[in-house]
């Protein structure tokens, strides 16, 4: 075992030629599972939301690339001045929400089925009615140089993970953060969304507009965050947004480094799940009190058994299936290989919308739900427009000539692709 401290780096060279001969390997699998080469993806990562079809090219994306709007964001929940000026960096907005008189919940962990960062959380409440959350991101970030980083889509997770249990900030490419608040004024019952960049020399990492967790490039605040913590609503900015359900089971904890010798270190065992079960029940607890929607609620008592409010309960394994999923083999084939894996984090943040009258539900939490969407699912993951960030997806960005699987998405899924299939192209898709 190797200490997290003794300045040994990863052998990048090596990693990249295995990876490479992996995603290879992988995506001739996908290829005789599919029979065709990995779709393009035609719209704009986190561009689609319930009232349009996404964006078909971010340069003229204005909800995800209007810094005015972005700016107008901040001002509106106190981020900015009337002038743009900042109020704060991070380590500021960490003082000004109560990081330092706070008992703080600290997990680190592989973002492995979204967004392929290495992530170090910490989530604490200011006071009895506010939760306030930062994630740092570490591994190479997803954009760099005006283009895609290679190196993210094939080594993040071994690196991201490594450098998350360290906690330099030096090493993070960014950071995200999320406060709720009951209270009155502008943050009652909402969630608002702050942006912060890479750190200076002397650690400061300021506030920025716009970022890039994809390999897109930068895309504003809050218009990228919404389209996964609201649902993809992109609207008013004081609407009900929600923090999001810790599913540890898709995490990756398992991750580290090469040495130039060949040799694989290890994270150290603190960090792999069962030691940092109970900081994620505690995150999870934490997300509750942010007044969720009743899906997010659902789910996370759902992954509990012995309730997310008792010390030292765990989510056992990854066999949860709600009653509504849980009536033959076919519905529960469904749930754990296609919903479970490449829709139900955003999912279960959608509000629903309102149809003559009838209250529809996108948060698809049983079966009969997803049937009366039947048609819509349909359509739009196999016009290629979900999943609608590139991870889940996993493929290359459109105008690519020679698409490859590089993520182990829905697209390089033969299993979740034969799943939707048969439930799509029988009698009860109406």
């Amino acid at each position: 075992m190797t200490s997290m401290t003794n300045g040994v780096k990863p052998n990048l060279n090596l990693l990249v030629l295995q990876s490479r001969t992996l995603f290879l390997l992988c995506t001739v699998l996908a290829l005789i599972l599919t029979g065709c080469s990995v779709p393009n993806h035609e719209k704009v990562w986190f561009s689609y939301t319930r009232f349009d079809q996404g964006c078909d090219n971010l340069a003229n994306c204005s909800k995800l690339t209007d810094e005015a709007a972005a700016s107008q964001y901040y001002r509106s929940i106190g981020a900015e001045d009337y002038n743009g000026n900042p109020y704060f960096n991070l380590e500021q907005w960490k003082q000004t929400f109560g990081y330092y008189d706070s008992t703080v919940v600290r997990a680190v962990y592989g973002n492995k089925l979204d967004l392929q960062f290495g992530r170090d959380m910490n989530c604490w409440q200011p006071a009895d009615y506010q939760v306030a959350c930062y994630v740092s991101n570490y591994g190479p970030p997803p954009f760099t140089g005006g283009r895609e980083n290679e190196l993210w889509e094939q080594i993040a997770l071994p690196t991201g993970v490594f450098d998350a249990v360290e906690g330099d900030i030096h090493k993070s490419f960014g950071t995200v953060a999320m406060v709720y608040s009951s209270g009155g004024g502008v943050y009652k019952d909402h969630v608002a969304f702050y942006a912060f960049g890479k750190a200076d020399a002397d650690g400061n990492s300021p506030l920025i507009r716009s970022v890039a967790l994809d390999g897109e490039g930068p895309k504003t605040v809050p218009g990228m965050c919404m389209n996964c913590h609201s649902g993809g609503d992109h609207g008013d900015a004081y609407h009900q947004d929600n923090f999001l359900p810790f599913d540890v089971q898709s995490f990756s904890f398992n991750a580290g480094y090469i040495s130039d010798s060949g040799y694989f270190h290890d994270v150290p065992t603190d960090f792999n799940l069962d030691n940092q079960q109970e900081a994620f029940r505690q995150l999870n607890a934490l997300v509750l009190k942010t007044n969720p929607t009743p899906a997010i609620r659902n789910l996370i008592n759902g992954l509990y058994p012995d309730g997310v409010n008792t010390p030292g309960a765990t989510v056992p394994d990854d066999t949860y299936i709600p009653a509504g999923w849980d009536i033959d083999k076919q519905s529960r084939n469904l749930y754990r290989n296609v919903y479970r894996k490449y829709c139900r984090m955003c999912h279960v943040a959608q509000k629903g919308y309102v149809v003559n009258n009838q209250f529809v539900s996108l948060a698809f939490e049983s079966l009969d739900e997803f049937k009366t969407k039947c048609l819509m699912v349909r359509d739009l993951v196999y016009s290629h427009s979900m999943p609608n960030s590139e991870v889940p997806y996993g493929a290359f960005q459109s105008g690519n000539p020679f698409p490859v699987a590089r993520f182990p998405g829905f697209w390089t899924d033969g299993v979740a692709q034969s799943d939707l299939q048969d439930f799509v192209g029988g009698r009860d898709c109406y």
